[in-house]
């Protein structure tokens, strides 16, 4: 009967298991549609603002610390998204191998983590993370983009930035996910004439560079977050199903064991009363 306990034990765990399981699946599911319907606002919200990034006039703003970095700067920022927690298949594992294929050999970096999955990497391989961003992978929002944003604009004048990138898994295609390096400041426009400029010679144009600057971040943790949420889903998915054919397979045994259990009581029974009866 011991042999029979272990497994009546183990199917309890299996089962309870495959109950998180399907509830994390059916959470992650149901969290695609929002995901999806914001990242396609934000993309739309991105062109608009690239489009108005691109007719400003090179002469007018050609010292704009955001458009063109300071002489000295040295300094190159990278922006690293990953997720908070792991059960997310290859997800952290592919975005954080492919970043540190890009600043392991950088000389002066300064790094932005976003997500603990980012930050615990870094720890690990011995490289110091200037900035931690967490929770923001649930369901990133349009704030979220602008504390960094803030804060990258901020360096990019007090610590003379040269440039910034960010690295992130694009959401193109949810199964068919990539990561990529984008150039983030000085922020990337293309120089129009002056007489079609947005802007007047004089105008400040740094709310805008910051907007559009938001609106890039923000579209690229909506990206993360939505190929996150579909590698989470998917891994659900698969450890469900994995359960199920485990919680199967242990039923059968213990049908099994249980059978040959009774089997063996009978024949001690049989043999018992067949003693008994030489006996008399």
């Amino acid at each position: 009967m011991k042999g029979l306990n272990e497994i009546k034990t183990r199917i309890g765990g299996v089962s309870d298991t495959v109950k998180i399981t399907k509830a994390m699946y059916l959470i992650s599911t149901a969290k695609m549609p929002a995901l999806a319907q914001d990242l396609a606002a934000a993309e739309i919200y991105r062109r608009s603002l690239d489009f108005a990034v691109g007719r400003l006039a090179s002469a007018a703003h050609a010292t704009n610390p955001y458009l063109s970095p300071h002489p000295d700067a040295k300094r190159t920022g990278y922006i690293v998204i990953a997720g908070d927690k792991g059960l997310s298949g290859d997800y952290n594992h592919l975005v954080l191998d492919a970043a540190w294929e890009y600043l392991a050999d950088a000389p002066d970096r300064k790094i932005f983590a976003v997500g603990y999955m980012a930050k615990e990497f870094f720890k690990r391989m011995g490289v110091k993370v200037n900035s931690t961003y967490m929770h923001m992978m649930q369901h990133p929002l349009i704030e979220d983009a602008g504390e960094i944003a803030d804060r990258l604009m901020r360096d990019m004048v007090d610590e003379r930035l040269k440039e910034v990138y960010i690295i992130y898994t694009r959401a193109n295609k949810l199964h068919d996910q990539k990561v990529v390096c984008e150039k983030l400041l000085p922020l990337p426009y293309s120089p129009q004439e002056e007489d079609v400029a947005l802007s007047a010679p004089n105008t400040d144009v740094t709310p805008l560079i910051r907007a559009a600057l938001c609106a890039i971040i923000y579209d690229a943790l909506l990206n993360a977050a939505a190929a996150l949420n579909y590698k989470h889903m998917t891994s659900m998915q698969k450890a469900t199903k994995n359960g199920e054919e485990m919680l199967e397979n242990l039923k059968q045994n213990y049908n099994h064991a249980r059978q040959s259990a009774i089997t063996a009581e009978l024949i001690d029974v049989n043999v018992a009363r067949m003693a008994n009866e030489d006996i008399e």
